[in-house]
Formats: structure tokens, C-alpha cells, sequence
């Protein structure tokens, strides 16, 4: 990428890349030169030379000389070889005095070894005027600009560059192909029309705030001038995201001011898939770790999280967090594995100083958990699934409100689980049974909502738990 870079900034500095700025200072400084001339035919009425009758200084500087020095002169005692080295201007001037129509045209002068765009009229039969200007610079920003272009062709991997005001100036094949615009629709466009909205990040389990600093480092590059880089989720054309990283580089003019950003954004959507696949599975083998250590089966496991995603969609959670607590939730009894089998697998009711240690296995699992922005979910599910809505509950007696959702949520499907299984200690209970429970404990172990949003649907709970029986 560096080299990439590195190619801009050697072709093009920023004061070549800014056209329009560049190109107005130019015709700000131009001064037209005129000229005011008769031409010499020689043998077959071909032109060989031409008369100054009038010239301003402008025309007599480029020859270093002031007007007066030039009237009167004739072309070739200036230019040598004129018949040849200005075959192509005599022409033009011979057709114009001849035929009286005027032409305008760029070319170039071998004599002065620059480029003029000349404006050729005829008075009268014979006579021509010249108002010409001085375009080289023009000429050189074009071909550097044509440079610039080609650069941006034929470099492979996705680009587009901005102004200092994130204004998208052009496009690369590759980009609009990975974006699925054309580059006439970019063009003109704020860059960050093509960001997805917050909402999407917070989808992806990116934090409030992500947003925001991302949006705030890369609009710093005008008064910062550093580079950056960050992961951006673009919105495609046909609706679709993409993940890309983002890298930004800014380019700087001879007073060190930001004219223009080029922009590589790497698509990295199917490192991510993969990587959240490797997450995915990382849960779940943790999740059957604690199924080793507890009289739970791999069904329970699975169920937990079926009943938790479906509690979560009909309480209108937003998808991120339904995926989520079905991965999450069945984490909840992690923190088993550090529970002696002497207490965990106990048939009989647990002392005082036993149920202590069972209480445990919330902090334990936290442990395990904490600190890991990908597993956030999963840690408030660990250390507070006991907790009660009356804040009678354990480790840390929360209440109310203050209990995270996803706690609460799997709280009352795992207690809806558990009361449904035979265990070694206990019957099974009737689905109905389980239900009066549950409403009984309104405002008691359970959120109010919750457990209206229950009543709503537990007959889709008796279905799930049919379905997937030990």
C-alpha cells in the first residue's frame, strides 16, 4: 500500500492534483500578447514570412524586447528558419488573411518551446491579427492530470480520492466494481454517503461511541495531516454492506495544506465471516465445556438459546442482539467448571456453606469472560442470570431495571428450561405448571414486560421443547 501511495505523491503533489485552483491562477497571471501583421507569400502563393505592423509588449517580451523593437520586422529576423520551423502557423495565418474567417487553436512554438492558444482574424485580405496567450503551464496540468488518470486506471486495487472536504473527485475500476457505482455517480458525492449508519455498527456489536471516533479521525486529516486507517462498513449500491479498511492518505501542497485524500479501502467482509466463525465456534465448544461439568445436556444448551432469541425478537431487540443472545446465553453456567463435582452433581438439597459455593460459579464464569469487548454479552449473562427483578438475587443484588436485559432474558428461560427437565434431584414439570410459575414471579424474579411477553408466546416455548427433547 505504501508503494502505492508513494507513487501518488511522487507524480503528483497536490498542488498539480487541484485543477481548477491551479488552472484559475494561471489565467489570473496570463497576459495576451497581440500582433497585428501582414503576410509574405513566396513562389505558388506558399507563406514564407510575415510583417509586424503593430505588437504590444506582452508579444515583444517573449522575444525580450519592447514593441517598438519589433514593428516594422518581419517574422524571420526573429525566428530562424521560419518557412520550417513555423510551417504549420504560417499556414493558419496565409488562410485566414485569405479567406477572412478566423480560427482559434492550441499549439506549439518551437521557437519559444512553449504553448499558445492563438485567436487568428483577418481585417482585410492580406492582413491578420494574433491575440494570443502563454497555456504551457495548462498544457503541463493537463498531462499531469491525464497521468494522475492513468495512474488511477490501471492501479488494481480499489481507490478514490477526495477533496480536503471529503468531497469524491474520482473513482478507480476497482472501487466502483467493489462498490457497484459508476464513477460519474460518485463523483461530487460526500464520501460519507457510502458509510452505513450507526445502527449498522451497533449490529455488528461495536460499541455507541465506535461510530462517532471513527467519523472524527478520519474528518481530522485536513488539520491533523497524518494518515489513517479503520475498519468502515460501506453500503453497497444494491443495499448490501461490505466491510473494508479504510486506509487514508492525505496529500499536501508546497504551503502544506491538505488538497486531496486518496483513499484504498480493503475489502475485508470474508476475513471477518471467517472470523466471526472461528468466534462462533470458540462459544459453542465453551458452552459444552460447561455441559461436561453439569447434569445439563447439549439440548438444554441449544434450547436456552432458541428461547432467549425468540423472547428477544417479540420484545423488538434489534437483530445483533437477538444473534447475540443466542450465542451468548448458552454461556450462562460457564463458571461451572470451577464448581467441585462434590457439589455440582449433589442429589441431595445443598448445605448453607455448599450453596455458597455454588453461588460461585456466577463471579467465576465473569472471570473467564470479562474484559473481551466481543464477549461483553456474554459476561453481564455470566455474572447476573441470578439476579431478581426484587434484588433478592445473587452475586451482586441488582434490581429492577438496573439488571441488563440479556440477564433477564436468560434468567427466565433457563428457570423455564430447568422447571421443564427431569433432573436426578427433581421431576419434570408440565409445561402449565411452568407457565403459572413464571407469571406468579412477576415482579418478583422476573421483569413485568418479560414476563407479559412470555404469556404472549409459551406456547412457541412447549413447541421448541418438544422439538428438541434430551
Amino acid at each position: 500500500m505504501n508503494v502505492l501511495v508513494e507513487r501518488f505523491r511522487r507524480f503528483f503533489d497536490a498542488s498539480k492534483f487541484d485543477m481548477r485552483s491551479r488552472d484559475a491562477r494561471a489565467l489570473q497571471c496570463t497576459t495576451f500578447s497581440y500582433t497585428y501583421c501582414r503576410i509574405i507569400l513566396g513562389t505558388a502563393r506558399r507563406p514564407i514570412d510575415y510583417e509586424i505592423l503593430d505588437a504590444n509588449d506582452a508579444f515583444a517580451s517573449l522575444l525580450g524586447l519592447k514593441a517598438k523593437d519589433v514593428v516594422g520586422h518581419r517574422a524571420s529576423d526573429f525566428f530562424l528558419d521560419i518557412a520550417v520551423t513555423e510551417r504549420r502557423w504560417l499556414e493558419v495565418y496565409a488562410r485566414v488573411s485569405e479567406t477572412g474567417k478566423a480560427e482559434e487553436y492550441e499549439a506549439h512554438s518551437p521557437s519559444f518551446d512553449r504553448w499558445f492558444r492563438l485567436s487568428v482574424s483577418s481585417p482585410e485580405k492580406g492582413l491578420f491579427v494574433i491575440i494570443s496567450s502563454d497555456i504551457s503551464k495548462e498544457v503541463e496540468f493537463r498531462r499531469e492530470k491525464d497521468q494522475y488518470l492513468q495512474v488511477l486506471e490501471t492501479i488494481h486495487k480499489p481507490l478514490y480520492v477526495c477533496d480536503a472536504r471529503s468531497i469524491i473527485m474520482s473513482a478507480n475500476p476497482a472501487f466502483c466494481e467493489l462498490i457497484g457505482y459508476a464513477a460519474e455517480e460518485l463523483r461530487g458525492k460526500p464520501a460519507h454517503f457510502l458509510s452505513a449508519d450507526r445502527s449498522a455498527y451497533l449490529n455488528y456489536g461495536f460499541p455507541e461511541h465506535y461510530f462517532d471516533s471513527l467519523a472524527r479521525r478520519f474528518s481530522s486529516i485536513p488539520t491533523e495531516k497524518k494518515d489513517q486507517q479503520g475498519d468502515f462498513l460501506l453500503r453497497k449500491k444494491n443495499g448490501s454492506l461490505c466491510w473494508v479498511m479504510l486506509s487514508a492518505y492525505p496529500l499536501l501542497d508546497e504551503m502544506g495544506t491538505v488538497r486531496q485524500i486518496v483513499c484504498f479501502p480493503e475489502d475485508v467482509t470474508e476475513i471477518r465471516k471467517r472470523e466471526n466463525d472461528s468466534l462462533t465456534r470458540l462459544y459453542e465448544t465453551l458452552a459444552n465445556l460447561a455441559e461436561l461439568r453439569d447434569d445439563d445436556t447439549g439440548n438444554h444448551m441449544k434450547r436456552i438459546g432458541y428461547f432467549a432469541a425468540l423472547l428477544a425478537r417479540e420484545l423488538g431487540m434489534d437483530e445483533k442482539f437477538c444473534k447475540d443472545i443466542a450465542l451468548f446465553a448458552p454461556l450462562h453456567d460457564i463458571g461451572k467448571v470451577g464448581i467441585p463435582d462434590a457439589i455440582l452433581r449433589k442429589t441431595s438439597e445443598l448445605t448453607v456453606e455448599e450453596y455458597d459455593t455454588m453461588k460461585k460459579h456466577t463471579t467465576l464464569g465473569y472471570e473467564i469472560v470479562k474484559g473481551t469487548q466481543e464477549l461483553s454479552m456474554a459476561a453481564e449473562i455470566i455474572l447476573h442470570h441470578h439476579e431478581r427483578f426484587d434484588g433478592a438475587g445473587y452475586p451482586t443484588g441488582l434490581m429492577g431495571y438496573a439488571i441488563p436485559v440479556s440477564a433477564q432474558l436468560t434468567s427466565l428461560v433457563d428457570i423455564y428450561d430447568a422447571l421443564r427437565s427431569e433432573r436426578p434431584y427433581k421431576e419434570a414439570w408440565a409445561h402449565e405448571v411452568v407457565v403459572k410459575y413464571i407469571a406468579e414471579q412477576q415482579n418478583q424474579a422476573f421483569c413485568p414486560e418479560i414476563v407479559e411477553t412470555f404469556l404472549l408466546i409459551e406456547r412457541k416455548f412447549a413447541e421448541i421443547y418438544e422439538d428438541f427433547r434430551e
